[in-house]
């Protein structure tokens, strides 16, 4: 399992990053929120657009992921 985190400040898209805790370019820790621990960067995803509908996965960290998962 890997930790996931979400920046607080949105990119210059409006989005939101999901970044595991090995990426590098990984936001400080004042600037990201810990989403918790994940098999993988879609269940990650998953749990984040529950709360924040503009989360996207990171494209460095988070490649084999699209910007869209459903929701259950």
């Amino acid at each position: 399992m890997k930790y996931f985190y979400i920046a607080e400040t949105p990119s210059a898209h409006g989005h939101k990053e999901i970044h595991h805790q090995d990426c590098p370019i990984i936001p400080d820790m004042l600037n990201r929120k810990y989403l918790g621990p994940y098999n993988n960067s879609a269940e990650a995803l998953r749990r984040a657009l529950t709360s924040e509908p503009r989360a996207v996965c990171c494209p460095v960290c988070c490649k084999s992921v699209s910007e869209k998962v459903l929701l259950f």
